[in-house]
């Protein structure tokens, strides 16, 4: 909780309807995201290996939304799960980004 003045607020309002910044501020970039389904396969580099461990969101900007094995979804924390042959992991990111991972 910020505690300030109205006027503050209003100058803040206005700076950045003016496209000026203050307080040191920088605008925030929207990026498109996508939702892509990937199947594990036998000859993947990631077979074996703890999701969370993988660091994909730090490397990639890309981020594992939920992972089904023999056709259900794992009741488990994502990060700490390997990941097998079969496995369907479900993906966010840009659509950039999921391509770098996967090539």
């Amino acid at each position: 909780m910020i505690k300030t003045v109205n006027t503050e607020i209003m100058g803040f309002r206005e700076g950045a309807a003016a496209g000026g910044s203050m307080l040191g501020a920088e605008p925030s970039t929207a990026r498109k995201a996508s939702v892509v389904e990937i199947l594990i396969g036998p000859n993947s580099r990631s077979l074996h290996r703890m999701i969370g461990r993988l660091h994909w969101q730090r490397w990639f900007g890309v981020y594992p939304v939920a992972l089904h094995r023999k056709g259900a979804a794992l009741n488990m924390r994502i990060a700490t799960a390997r990941l097998a042959v079969g496995d369907t992991l479900l993906l966010e990111g840009a659509p950039c980004d999921i391509e770098r991972l996967v090539h």
